[in-house]
């Protein structure tokens, strides 16, 4: 009877670390294929576009680039009128626009809070039409997503060669407005919740 239970406590001995090391090879397996897909870039984009949010973003940063292409001539007022007319129309830019919409300078690099900004408060339709106009784009937008808000980055390029009755406000009045328009390098759009 002793040497059975010898045996049985040597095969004890013997199956524990067995036990523990397979049940730990399978935990590590587990956490590196979720740690895998957790940090792996491709599914955080692809969770990042079958967002709504993202999805609506591309289709108005798209269609606002396509509806106001630069133009070498930036005083072809043509043009202008173009854009301003396809901008007031274009149904997904009216669509998403809160109203009254928040019109203002960044106030610092990075910081989308437009509480933290002077703004000026617009009809959309004027905005659009008017204000909007005066900027040619090209490229194609760029998303972001910070906390719950989406930003779209548009490259830009301000209309600044009209004469200066052709503009919907004085831009000129200060160096410092005035330069800020036309060495802007692009537009940014701040939406919360698909509106803009």
């Amino acid at each position: 009877m002793s040497d059975l239970r010898r045996f049985y406590s040597r095969c004890l001995r013997r199956a524990a670390p067995t036990r523990s090391m397979l049940l730990s090879i399978a935990v590590a397996i587990a956490f590196l294929i979720s740690t895998t897909q957790v940090l792996n870039p491709k599914n955080i984009v692809s969770a990042q576009e079958a967002s709504p949010d993202i999805e609506l973003a591309k289709k108005l940063g798209k269609e606002i680039i396509a509806a106001c292409p630069i133009v070498t001539d930036v005083k072809n007022l043509a043009a202008y009128d173009s854009c301003a007319q396809k901008l007031s129309q274009l149904k997904t830019l009216r669509d998403t626009m809160n109203a009254p919409f928040l019109w203002g300078a960044q106030s610092k690099v990075g910081n989308y809070n437009i509480k933290d900004s002077q703004t000026t408060e617009f009809d959309p339709f004027v905005w659009r039409r008017i204000y909007l106009a005066t900027f040619m784009f090209k490229g194609e937008p760029q998303i972001e997503q910070v906390n719950n808000l989406t930003i779209i980055h548009l490259p830009t390029q301000f209309r600044n060669q009209f004469n200066i009755g052709a503009y919907p406000y004085p831009f000129w009045h200060s160096s410092k407005k005035w330069n800020s328009y036309q060495q802007s390098t692009e537009l940014l759009l701040v939406s919360r919740t698909g509106k803009a």
